[in-house]
C-alpha cells in the first residue's frame, strides 16, 4: 500500500469498541474492548494504528485494496 496517512484515515476508521460491529474489516481484543478497523463511511476522524492496519491488510488484502482503488 502506497498511501498517505491522511488518505488512509479518510478511507479507514480505527476505533476501540466494547463489542465487534458487524461491518468491521479487522478486530482484535485489547484491554477495554476491541481494536477495530472498518471502512470510514461517516468521515469519522481517527488516528491510524499501523499495527492494526498491517494486520487488517494481511487478513483482507483484496477488500482493502479495493477501497483505495475505487476512490
Amino acid at each position: 500500500m502506497n498511501e498517505s496517512l491522511e488518505r488512509i484515515s479518510e478511507k479507514l476508521c480505527f476505533s476501540l469498541e466494547s463489542s465487534v460491529p458487524s461491518d468491521v474489516l479487522y478486530a482484535e481484543p485489547t484491554l477495554g474492548g476491541y481494536l477495530c478497523v472498518s471502512q470510514n463511511r461517516n468521515q469519522r476522524e481517527s488516528r491510524v494504528n499501523l499495527e492494526a492496519l498491517f494486520n487488517a491488510t494481511m487478513q483482507h488484502k483484496t477488500a482493502i485494496h479495493n477501497l483505495f482503488k475505487n476512490a
